[in-house]
């Protein structure tokens, strides 16, 4: 039995994508990661989908649907990354995935899922998620081999998904994701990437004009309504305050630089 996920922008579950899965792989169990990724928002799903398709179990299927560009030439791909596979499409929104698996020495193959006898009947240009992508993930999950469903590309499209740079003293980031409903603040600087004698106690991380003190576990460590740096559930190291909104507190941007000083 096979794990297909589905992660989207369309604000809510759809469920003609389960029913083509399920026509062709009736045993697959289908699960929503999230479906309220921002709208277009290709950087915040690349980053996202790393935090969360590790999860699953070895073999699972994933399917994503952040698609501005549905129906133009961009390709439509199924990509293994490690022992996962991933279905959508060639538009930089596995990036991230693509950057850890190179880090940690795991195998990628990706093809262009271009044999129409794998797709859905086409009834428009614009729903590709249901059309092509959720039958390319059910015949990987029913045994079809990857390789069968199209041509193998080594010219992938990227987007940039820089990494934290560490020194002797601290390390420079930056804001990765905001998450304006529950007010929390990602950065790219991971836990397992700092110093063995990182003292979290000491530390102090700077956004903006903002200097926080310390790195801490819980939120239970600080007081309501204090600003505070801790680790988040992937590892990287968030803003937030307690029981509030660091979103709305510092109102943070993509890309604006952090430092943190140890």
């Amino acid at each position: 039995m096979k794990h297909i996920s589905i992660t989207t922008d369309f604000g809510s579950g759809v469920g003609s994508m389960r029913g083509v899965i399920w026509s062709i792989a009736p045993d697959a169990m289908v699960a929503d990661i999230f479906s309220q990724i921002p709208p277009q928002d290709i950087n915040f799903a690349a980053w996202y989908l790393d935090h969360e398709v590790w999860y699953f179990p070895p073999g699972s299927i994933h399917i994503v649907v952040v698609d501005p560009g549905v129906g133009t030439a961009r390709r439509p791909i199924a990509a293994q990354i490690g022992e996962h596979f991933f279905v959508g499409p060639d538009n930089g929104v596995f990036s991230k995935l693509y950057q850890k698996a190179e880090k940690n020495n795991w195998p990628i193959r990706i093809f262009h899922t271009n044999k129409p006898e794998y797709w859905w009947q086409l009834e428009s240009n614009i729903f590709h998620g249901r059309d092509i992508f959720s039958p390319i993930a059910a015949h990987l999950a029913a045994g079809v081999p990857i390789e069968e469903l199209g041509e193998e590309i080594h010219d992938e499209i990227r987007i940039p998904v820089p990494e934290a740079a560490f020194n002797e003293t601290g390390a420079d980031g930056e804001v990765i994701l905001v998450y304006p409903y529950l007010g929390n603040i990602t950065t790219n600087i991971h836990r397992t990437d700092l110093p063995d004698d990182f003292d979290s106690g000491k530390a102090k991380l700077q956004i903006g004009e903002t200097t926080i003190n310390g790195i801490r576990e819980t939120f239970g460590e600080a007081q309501a309504g204090e600003l505070i740096a801790l680790y988040g559930t992937a590892g990287y190291i968030i803003v937030a305050v307690v029981n509030g909104s660091a979103y709305e507190l510092l109102k943070p941007e993509i890309g604006d630089k952090v430092h943190l000083i140890y």
